[in-house]
């Protein structure tokens, strides 16, 4: 079973840091998940909301900020304990500091409002771009609920591997439409129970859950036949799977 480290290590440190991240990889996670978004200014900047309201900027959107305003930001703030800042980075970053040493999992988030459509086209040709052009095309795949998002990435770089994820077992329907172009789909562990198995092989493709946490998730993901579980605690996902293999 391949663990994937939700957000970095996010039980330990806060979400989408170089901390959580660095302890991913002490975690021995076999990659990492992490969530873009897009800037006003066009810098891919890694970040799970919309808004800023969990950092008490309450109606702050990314998409109203550029770069210079962003990079300044404690996006640490709201996580308990925390003595030090933690900024935000950009694709770049993570590209450079992590690229390579694991598999990165980066998922492009829906881009809001009357422009979002364009914004969410641009923000994964983007992102492909970027992968592109730091040589990293074979340790990254892109993740996305939306469909056009992974078709953009794929006119732009069709090597990339796409990952469809899916909330909800009404949605399976998109993903299989677009099952050839993919590398995996990943579905929330608690909206797939054991007689959606039969249904998820049927893709023929590799199975992804998301966010596995709790024994009861661990089996769950073990029941639908996936190859990989995205948790926020990936050195506790490892030792459940490894305790539980068959002898």
């Amino acid at each position: 079973m391949r663990i994937i480290a939700h957000r970095g290590a996010s039980h330990a440190e806060p979400e989408n840091t170089a901390a959580a991240f660095d302890a991913a990889l002490a975690d021995e996670a076999d990659g990492i998940e992490l969530d873009l978004q897009l800037s006003r200014d066009g810098e891919v900047v890694v970040f799970h909301d919309a808004t800023l309201a969990r950092l008490g900027l309450r109606r702050a959107r990314i998409r109203d900020h550029d770069w210079r305003d962003l990079a300044g930001l404690d996006v640490g703030r709201w996580f308990a304990g925390q003595a030090t800042s933690h900024r935000m980075l950009r694709l770049t970053d993570v590209l450079a500091g992590w690229g390579g040493r694991t598999h990165l999992y980066l998922e492009i988030k829906h881009a809001e409002g009357w422009r979002g459509r364009d914004r969410h086209r641009e923000l994964a040709e983007r992102t492909a771009e970027a992968i592109r052009a730091a040589g990293l095309i074979g340790h990254a795949s892109i993740l996305s609920f939306h469909g056009a998002a992974l078709d953009a990435v794929h006119a732009l770089v069709p090597t990339l591997a796409l990952v469809r994820n899916v909330q909800q077992p009404g949605l399976l329907a998109s993903a299989a439409r677009q099952r050839a172009r993919l590398a995996a789909i990943c579905v929330a562990i608690d909206r797939f129970g054991e007689r959606r198995r039969a249904q998820l092989a049927a893709l023929e493709r590799p199975l992804y859950v998301y966010t596995c946490d709790t024994p009861a998730q661990f089996r769950r993901a073990r029941v639908l036949g996936a190859t990989a579980v995205i948790s926020n605690d990936p050195a506790a996902a490892r030792r459940w799977f490894d305790a539980e293999a068959p002898a």
